[in-house]
């Protein structure tokens, strides 16, 4: 060995090798060691350093083999098992990295890094009460160290305790000032408090300390976008992208923020496509063991992170009750991060259920052909937490997306959107879609509501004396043409006043903005009426008392907010667009028959509102009359949607089989 010969021995060698790598020369080193592990293929010391060498390198996978034949040679080795938990950890293995570190456990109970470390790759493997056991142990050995405060810290805030979170997550910061994760996630703490300021603020320390922290950029466009601040949010969204290009999340986020306002319905669509090439493109199709029988019982499947409190739940959970168990087999894979008592209602739901929650795309996509979905249905779109790119692998012989995003995918593997004749009339959007259309025929929703929504109240204006019309849709929907128009509409009432809540109006700062773009149009802060979001949902539906008309936002129309407003007798004026997200209120409308609340133009959206606002007789019928006429429609007809929707999904099947 032409190295052993220049060193004079191998003891040389060894000695020559370690100055080297001591000395941070870590290419110089490594023929030595390689030539050394060679020789001594039994020196467990010897692959030990020579694995450190090749991780200094960034030779992630030779460093893992290296330290693992160390490992092998001498099992006891605590420190060694340790440090190959962390190679595994910064490789993505986990489950790998755990195993280690509870070997080193097993050996030496007090060794405080394995504790750590241990707790910290729980975190990771979302198994957060474990984790704060370990970590709190760890606190003793590391009671000054940040990064133990923070694991803490981020467990309690994943376990929903936020006030915990927050004081462990500062303690971290006082430790660190620099530590932009625990900025990133104490932000994430404050947002979900309802303080979106304390957030901005946090994202912004984060990004001080750390400016290409992609995690807080997107976030920071998201608590933007949740006050409303749509054009500012989308340039964090842009800046995270570019930090990290092949991260989908930002560019979701992005073509999310652009159903608001952007009135290039074409330019929507490309980015939406732009999307589906960068992050999901078409794969050749796989070999599905379904049998491709056109009349057999059929295997359905739902993917959303949405199965519990949560809007899409209201247009789920009655038709899902109702599919025909003898000729669909239900699958419901969740996403969801925190379940409650909604999600265990669906558990109950005659559904097979399955967790996958930080469970990877590959690991999901093989649950889902083993369980043999034939029609495998998202139910969330570009939404928050949606699990799209487990689609691109095409792991159902038939995909759709319906309900949670009102747009399309952009993704070549989805097959279907569901959708209607109002909300999609035929020539008018299918050129806005990579999904092929279907129309449902009598409204692509089906609304249901909660058992104990408060009973429909009298017509406020009969007490008060004025019109109240009102809107509890989400900031970023009160776009500049909706307050223009709006203030048209105050301004064309006289004494009238507007209702808004949402989510965010608990903070001062939002109001005063809010109300000051009011004033711009001439309308006096005090007919403006900002409510916060309620906690419960019978309380929500109870603020619909205080409104006698209401209006929905447009281009982004409402969907939850609208069939709440006719379930507690509130009529709805709607404007129609050209395109989908700016059609559900006419599909809603339609559905409920009442059409004459639908505008083709601002102009007659200003009119049909104020024309309503002075028929006194009117409102009060509506009033007295809109639950129990929306509960006989086909809005809430869940068991005749139901077989609907089983025809469609036999229909599509059939396609397939045909093929």
């Amino acid at each position: 060995m032409k190295t052993l010969e220049s060193a004079g021995s191998i003891l040389g060698a060894k000695s020559r090798a370690f100055a080297l790598a001591t000395a941070g020369r870590f290419a110089e080193a490594l023929p030595i060691y390689l030539e050394l592990s060679a020789e001594l293929p039994d020196d467990a010391d010897v692959w030990y350093l020579r694995g450190a060498v090749h991780e200094r390198l960034g030779q992630s996978r030779e460093a893992v083999a290296a330290v693992r034949k160390a490992v092998d040679l001498q099992p006891q080795q605590a420190d060694w098992v340790n440090h190959l938990g962390t190679l595994l950890e910064s490789g993505k293995d986990f489950a790998g990295a755990e195993e280690c570190y509870r070997k080193v456990l097993l050996m030496n109970p007090d060794h405080c890094l394995g504790r750590y470390n241990l707790g910290n790759v729980l975190n990771k493997r979302a198994e957060y009460n474990e984790a704060i056991t370990h970590l709190r142990q760890a606190l003793q050995y590391f009671p000054s160290e940040p990064r133990v405060h923070y694991g803490l810290g981020l467990a309690r805030y994943r376990l929903g305790n936020r006030g915990e979170a927050i004081s462990l997550l500062q303690k971290a910061i006082a430790l660190d000032p620099r530590y932009a994760d625990a900025h990133n996630v104490l932000g994430m703490a404050l947002q979900d408090a309802g303080d979106s300021y304390g957030a901005i603020a946090c994202y912004e320390a984060a990004l001080r300390a750390d400016p290409r922290h992609v995690y807080a950029t997107n976030n920071l466009g998201g608590a933007l976008m949740a006050q409303g601040r749509v054009q500012e949010a989308r340039n964090y969204f842009r800046q995270a992208m570019d930090i990290k290009p092949d991260w989908p999340v930002p560019e979701s986020n992005l073509i999310f923020s652009m159903n608001y306002d952007v009135a290039d319905k074409a330019a929507v669509f490309e980015a939406h496509r732009a999307w589906g090439r960068s992050h999901a493109p078409g794969r050749q199709a796989p070999v599905f063991r379904n049998i491709a029988d056109p009349d057999r019982r059929l295997r359905v499947g739902y993917v959303s992170p949405d199965f519990r409190t949560h809007s899409v739940m209201f247009f789920v959970l009655g038709w899902l009750r109702n599919l025909d168990r003898n000729e669909f087999e239900v699958y419901c894979y969740s996403n969801v991060a925190k379940p409650d008592t909604t999600t265990e209602q669906l558990k109950r739901a005659g559904v097979v259920w399955r967790d996958i929650h930080n469970v990877p795309d590959q690991i999901a996509d093989e649950i889902i052909r083993d369980d043999q979905i034939d029609i495998l249905v998202d139910l969330a779109g570009h939404s928050a937490d949606n699990r799209l790119l487990l689609f691109s692998g095409r792991p159902a012989p038939v995909q759709m997306t319906w309900l949670g995003y009102p747009n399309t995918t952009g993704m070549s593997a989805m097959d279907y959107r569901v959708t209607d004749s109002w909300a999609d009339p035929e020539g008018l959007t299918e050129d806005l879609h990579t999904e092929q259309l279907i129309r449902m025929p009598h409204g692509f929703l089906c609304y249901t509501p909660i058992p104990d929504a408060p009973v429909v109240s009298s017509s406020p204006f009969q007490d008060r004396g004025f019109i109240s019309f009102g809107s509890f849709n989400s900031l970023p929907k009160l776009t500049k043409s909706v307050v223009k128009t709006w203030s048209s509409i105050l301004q064309e009432v006289p004494a009238s006043r507007l209702v808004l809540k949402s989510t965010g109006l608990n903070e001062r700062l939002t109001r005063t903005r809010i109300s000051e773009q009011f004033q711009a149009h001439g309308i006096a802060p005090d007919r403006i009426v900002a409510l916060p979001a309620a906690a419960k949902v019978r309380d929500h539906l109870g603020l619909y008392a205080d409104i006698d008309i209401a209006l929905d936002t447009y281009p982004y129309n409402g969907t939850t907010t609208t069939c709440e407003a006719l379930w507690m007798g509130i009529p709805v004026v709607a404007l129609a667009g050209t395109s989908h997200v700016a059609r559900v209120g006419v599909s809603l409308l339609n559905q409920v028959g009442l059409t004459e609340l639908i505008a083709q133009d601002e102009e007659s959206y200003v009119q049909r509102a104020v024309e309503l606002a002075g028929d006194a007789a009117r409102l009060s019928d509506l009033r007295s009359s809109l639950r129990e006429r929306i509960a006989r429609s086909p809005l809430c007809d869940s068991i005749a949607f139901a077989r609907t929707l089983e025809n469609v999904y036999r229909d599509v099947w059939r396609q397939w089989c045909a093929k």
